[in-house]
């Protein structure tokens, strides 16, 4: 699948879905009090999926690891399947995965 003619780019050139494992983030009053007015619970719920803005990077247990990666520019095949391996660089506890996105831009002159 191609997104462009070629005659053009795709802007941005690129994008994709990042994963790392955390260990357990221990929650101020503040931050709690904000997910209890978000969620109606003051503490995570297991299995869920939470926003959570600026992620203290040293929660992390692992470097992030692609899980998606689009090259706007480039052929795509309409299916693809990645295995993404982990590996640990700091001690803690496995509390969850963190999730973000990653785009990159072309460098236009």
């Amino acid at each position: 699948m191609h997104f462009s003619s070629g005659a053009c780019r795709v802007l941005p050139e690129a994008a994709g879905t990042l994963l790392a494992p955390t260990s357990a983030v221990n929650m101020c009053i503040v931050e709690r009090l904000l997910m209890f007015e978000n969620t109606g619970r003051s503490a995570p719920k297991p299995h869920k999926l939470y926003a959570v803005r600026g992620f203290p990077a040293e929660h992390m247990l692992a470097a992030p690891q692609p899980m998606e990666w689009l090259e706007f520019n480039e052929y795509m095949p309409p299916v693809s399947t990645r295995v993404v391996t982990f590996e640990t660089v700091c001690a803690g506890g496995f509390e969850g995965l963190h999730m973000h996105l990653q785009v990159r831009t072309a460098d236009c002159h």
